[in-house]
């Protein structure tokens, strides 16, 4: 249940009031899993584990966006956007066990645009548990609710998304340091707007490998995935602008993970990635997948994050069925004091569409700036401040646009 923003404001609050005891008392049920285990299992597990893990909080967010829907300048809208959210994580260990949760309930408003206003919702939980032999199991469960970025949509339409993914994974020893795993991933997606129901996408993907691992920093996995997408209510297509088909994507990709030095990690995949899709009418595509991301600590106070991404994938419109696009990111920081961290991100993005129907030919870029301060007065307080930057330039001149982002944000934590 969520609040909506049509209701009165008391029950607006009931609602988010119910939504967060639901995501508390989903906390407090896989804490109390524990009580399961064997009084001498207990025992141990007290004696072996820390104290619990349980952190709660508030987070309060106000922010300018000068081009809320993302449009051509000259029709651009802009708001205050604020945000009030509540959350809490609980993290503890029962021997061999570990569980995790945590829970992220907030509202946002658009001040000058209300019809906009929505629940953000971010709730996980996990399970993990190492057996005998080195043998490792990992569970987990992740919703979330956000509304569509309006740059996504060639119409601008207020369409709140709800995902929810199920994960899991059995990874154990076979000789030395090569290990072998298995994976599974079911996810659900649902859309609040009756333009984008006909695109709910229900994926399963599953897949395989072997792994070679050094200790606890470093990792190389060699896998084969394989993924397939059904809309279930793709009939309602007729209804719409929107077309989907149903596919089978299958890949492979070498998975990495590496500490070269104290100063420098390389963490991502690179891969390939094959789509047919079950209607002749929508275009098959593959190519190369990769997604790398490199750390370099070259101080104790200075960082810089390098980021290489290349995809293909659903672009969340409803004119063309998906993009190949290339990512480059640069993030630096840097702490000037111990209580104070300078952050910046410079960022290059090209899309180039791949049409149905009659669709126009259409290519993006898009580049973007940003940067921001973070100051920590106290342990259990938080204040950030950030101005950002971006603008698309599009072949289609009508998705051309420029945005810009100022925000201030407090959170406590305790």
């Amino acid at each position: 249940m969520t609040a909506d923003a049509t209701q009165p404001g008391p029950e607006r609050l009931i609602a988010a009031l119910q939504v967060s005891l639901y995501a508390l008392l989903g906390a407090i049920a896989l804490a109390s899993l524990g009580i399961a285990l064997p009084r001498a299992a207990r025992a141990q597990a007290a004696a072996a584990a820390p104290a619990p893990g349980f952190t709660y909080g508030a987070a309060l967010q106000t922010q300018y966006d000068s081009n809320v829907q993302r449009v051509p300048e000259d029709g651009g809208a802009g708001s205050w956007v604020n945000q009030a959210s509540l959350f809490a994580g609980f993290d503890r260990t029962y021997g061999r066990q570990h569980l995790t949760a945590s829970a992220d309930i907030g509202r946002v408003l658009f001040k000058q645009l209300p019809l906009y206003n929505f629940t953000q919702e971010d709730l996980r939980a996990g399970w993990g548990m190492d057996l005998p032999g080195t043998v490792d199991t990992q569970l987990d469960v992740t919703r979330s609710l956000n509304l569509a970025h309006f740059a996504d949509l060639n119409s601008v339409r207020r369409d709140v998304i709800s995902h929810t993914d199920l994960h899991g994974v059995v990874d154990f020893p076979v000789v030395s340091r090569w290990r072998v795993f298995v994976g599974d991933d079911a996810a659900r997606q649902r859309n609040s707007n009756g333009t984008d129901v006909p695109a709910n996408v229900d994926t399963n993907e599953v897949d395989a490998g072997i792994g070679y691992q050094t200790g606890k920093e470093n990792r190389i996995d060699l896998l084969a995935r394989t993924v397939r997408a059904t809309y279930p209510d793709a009939q309602l297509a007729t209804q719409s602008t929107l077309a989907v088909s149903p596919y089978r994507e299958r890949g492979a990709d070498l998975r990495v993970k590496w500490k070269f030095s104290g100063a420098s990690t390389l963490t991502g995949r690179v891969g390939y990635v094959q789509r047919r899709n079950d209607l002749a009418t929508f275009p098959d595509f593959a190519g190369a997948a990769y997604d790398m991301t490199y750390l370099w600590q070259p101080t104790a106070r200075s960082s810089l994050t390098v980021l290489v991404l290349r995809q293909t994938g659903a672009t969340g419109d409803n004119q063309y069925l998906s993009s190949v696009a290339h990512t480059y990111r640069l993030s630096p920081t840097y702490a000037a004091t111990a209580k104070i961290q300078v952050q910046a991100q410079f960022e290059l993005s090209q899309f180039d569409y791949l049409p149905i129907a009659s669709a126009p030919t259409r290519s993006d870029s898009v580049h973007s700036a940003g940067l921001g301060a973070t100051w920590v007065p106290r342990r259990w307080i938080t204040v950030k401040i950030a101005q950002t930057w971006e603008q698309r330039a599009s072949s289609l001149a009508v998705f051309d646009y420029l945005d810009r982002v100022s925000s201030l944000s407090l959170q406590a934590t305790f």
